[in-house]
């Protein structure tokens, strides 16, 4: 029976093993170009990255622009632009991040539309485009739950070939694989955001040692976020770069909100590797997603509904009618005057539209307001830090959407609660589908921009987004008789919690920057009550889950947890004409031991001078 199953799965690996050829683009003599994929399957939701290598065979430069397309029923249409340009008798090769529309109901199938097509010289204007499929499904029904799929991850092609009943185990311990895929490790991106959609990545430790050294920078800025990467060697052999001996507690080491496994030998794939992988996937970013329709989320209430005055607007309807209609006819143009209808109208209509607008103005104004919450994960090995943020805006009258995009940013739409009470939490009914009535939205975006659906006139909208951003600061803590810290971050702290090696709380406020500030004792329930009351309530489900994923890493006992005072700061800027009236960041991340605490540590005791 097991070797049958294994069969069946091995079989889900291959069958789309030319996904990960390039594919020609139709075009004329004098231009080719190729579109690749390092994966083999569409994901359900994130940033998918295929490399496009385009050349002008011709004597005069050419440009071309690459339309990424995907949409999915309840998430809209998500679309992306890549400009390409080529020199005579010369090539470029870019890569061009595609974002998909969102799957975020962990059903046990998901359909993807996702196309990439080009426009520009010598291209075929009827040509094929490319295509990316979604995974094969499993034929078996294991459990027969509604709910048991396993979040979509990858495992590279050797890694495939050497463990091809890896998927079958899964099955076998009777949870549904209907999603996952084969992964090119050479060609693996180089840009965190192009293994968004993937909840694991296992590959051998050969093929990551042959990693340049930004495709592991990649891979680890996507593990601070949350990812899980398992790297696999056959012999037992020193932790491969850039990781550390001392790091690794057992097989596991943490990174950030993820986490990295170093499994060696056979036995250890088949002994840990199929519970690494299930117990693993209620920590994933496409299950809390999922989980986020279910559960109570503070900024929605904060910002309200968008509300329609019934009354004003029936109002004006009928004043309009009578104007535009007995009026105009009997007073304006009526008898001989009759022809006056052919400007009177149009002048009515004109007038009507303006009214209307200025009734808009007046009860939205322009722009909007907003709320967002924003958590800061610091990871001061690598001079970085890892970024969540969540936002919810209104809006009124909108004289733009278009905003640039913060580079390293990955930003989705998700769902937006109902303005009718009902029985979800805090009286609010969450709809299934992002951007309830504007589901149809076309979300568009650039190297540079973004624009359309993400933010629209007189509507409510909400965002995540996450991203690694540069960051030499952190929390430097001096134990003693007389405990204190000193911040080196950009913001000042308004209350710092910190827990020490010996399970010590301590408390500091007003922690400025640069300023050494002393501690007082705390008591844990002092802590987690303020965490309740301060950052549970203004974070979704999505963020709680995050930060308490990060107390419950092996090595995450000894942390800092602190409420900046400037959020913005920190928080990464989206459309400019909406207001954050409710703003706020939190930092959590371990702290640093002053360099006279460290070397007090290691030097020996002094002989007395007596």
């Amino acid at each position: 029976m097991k070797s049958r199953f294994y069969s069946l799965l091995a079989c889900l690996f291959t069958l789309s093993s030319h996904g990960g050829t390039p594919f020609k683009v139709p075009t004329d003599n004098a231009t080719d170009i190729q579109v690749q994929c390092w994966l083999q399957h569409c994901p359900p939701l994130g940033i998918v990255e295929v490399k496009i290598k385009a050349l002008n065979h011709s004597k005069s430069p050419a440009d071309w622009t690459a339309t990424s397309m995907d949409s999915t029923f309840g998430s809209g249409t998500m679309s992306a632009q890549l400009a390409l340009r080529a020199a005579a008798e010369s090539g470029v090769e870019k890569a061009l991040l595609v974002p998909l529309a969102p799957v975020l109901d962990m059903d046990q199938r998901y359909y993807k539309n996702l196309s990439v097509a080009f426009s520009g010289k010598g291209v075929n204007s009827i040509g094929a485009a490319f295509r990316l499929n979604t995974p094969t499904w499993s034929s078996t029904s294991p459990s027969g739950k509604p709910n048991d799929r396993v979040p979509f991850f990858a495992t590279s092609e050797t890694f495939g070939q050497k463990f091809p009943g890896l998927p079958g185990m899964v099955e076998a311990s009777r949870t549904r694989l209907c999603a996952s895929t084969l992964g090119d490790a050479v060609n693996a991106p180089a840009d965190w955001r192009g293994y968004s959609g993937l909840s694991q990545w296992w590959l051998t430790a050969p093929e990551w040692n042959a990693q340049s050294a930004q495709q592991r920078a990649a891979t680890l800025d996507w593990v601070a976020l949350g990812g899980r990467l398992v790297i696999y060697n056959d012999q037992p052999a020193p932790v491969p770069d850039p990781f550390r001996a001392d790091q690794v507690k057992g097989d596991a080491l943490t990174h950030g909100l993820g986490q990295v496994r170093f499994l060696t030998g056979a036995e250890a794939v088949q002994k840990d590797g199929v519970n690494f992988i299930i117990k693993a996937q209620t920590e994933t970013t496409e299950n809390l997603l999922g989980q986020m329709q279910e559960n109570a989320w503070g900024l929605p209430v904060l910002v309200g509904a968008v509300r329609l005055q019934s009354a004003l607007i029936f109002g004006f309807i009928l004043i309009f009618a009578l104007v535009v209609g007995p009026l105009n006819l009997f007073v304006f143009a009526s008898g001989k005057n009759r022809p006056r209808l052919f400007w009177t109208t149009p002048l009515i209509s004109l007038i009507g539209a303006g009214l209307l607008g200025a009734l808009v103005i007046v009860q939205d104004g322009f722009g909007g307001t907003g709320a967002r919450t924003t958590l800061a994960v610091l990871l001061p090995q690598d001079k970085k830090m890892a970024v969540i943020q969540e936002q919810v805006s209104r809006t009124g009258l909108l004289l733009s959407s278009r905003f640039g995009k913060t580079e390293g940013m990955w930003m989705m739409p998700v769902p937006v609660p109902e303005s009718s009470p009902g029985s979800g939490p805090r009286g609010l009914r969450i709809r299934t589908s992002v951007g309830g009535s504007n589901r149809d939205r076309k979300y568009l975006e650039s190297e540079s921009e973004a624009w359309g659906g993400w933010f629209a006139s007189r509507s409510l909208q909400a965002q995540i987004l996450q991203g690694v951003k540069l960051n030499r600061g952190g929390i430097e803590f001096t134990a003693g008789e007389s405990p204190t810290v000193v911040s080196s971050l950009s913001t000042p702290l308004k209350t710092l919690y910190l827990r020490d090696d010996e399970d010590n709380y301590w408390l500091a406020q007003n922690v400025g920057t640069g300023v050494r500030t002393p501690l007082k004792k705390a008591a844990p329930k002092n802590f987690f009550d303020w965490k309740t009351k301060q950052f549970r309530k203004a974070a979704s489900h999505f963020m709680n889950e995050r930060a308490t994923q990060f107390h419950n890493q092996a090595n995450g006992n000894q942390w800092v947890f602190a409420e900046v005072a400037e959020p913005t700061k920190l928080a990464t800027p989206t459309l400019e004409s909406i207001r954050w009236e409710h703003d706020r960041a939190f930092v959590i991340g371990p702290y640093m031991v002053s360099e006279g605490q460290r070397a007090a540590a290691v030097e020996p005791a002094r002989p007395s001078s007596n």
